[in-house]
């Protein structure tokens, strides 16, 4: 089990997410079930973090796999 008071870690994840927030493309943390999942919807709509509208984010998709 990990150390510290359930207060001092959901703080502690409170502060990882309000710096990583302008960044977290993928939604990392957010879902209540998965951790580290990676909503493909919220890359998506969450391209202009990265510059790219949606459309380019989903013509670049497939380079997640490996395809070109």
């Amino acid at each position: 089990m990990a150390e510290g008071s359930d207060d001092a870690r959901r703080r502690f994840s409170e502060w990882v997410a309000t710096r990583i927030a302008s960044r977290n493309v993928v939604g990392l943390g957010e879902s209540p079930t998965h951790l580290y999942g990676v909503d493909m919807d919220l890359l998506v709509k969450r391209g202009g973090l990265l510059g790219l509208t949606e459309a380019d984010v989903e013509e670049r998709l497939p380079r997640l796999r490996g395809g070109r």
